[in-house]
């Protein structure tokens, strides 16, 4: 058997798994769930950090 058709059949088959493998689909899933927690956290956060530290400018003014 010629080299070509085997590498033919060998690239049929591993695109075949990787279409009804989902693995990789179920990781990019946690992945963008974890970017988007993330981002949440990170908006939160420097919220948090604009208003206490306007609130600590005030204290700070008014003593």
């Amino acid at each position: 058997m010629p080299v070509a058709p085997i590498r033919r059949l060998h690239a049929s088959i591993t695109v075949r798994a990787l279409i009804h493998d989902e693995d990789g689909i179920t990781s990019i899933e946690y992945a963008l769930i974890a970017t988007l927690i993330a981002m949440v956290i990170i908006g939160t956060v420097r919220t948090l950090g604009t208003n206490l530290n306007t609130l600590f400018s005030d204290v700070a003014a008014s003593v």
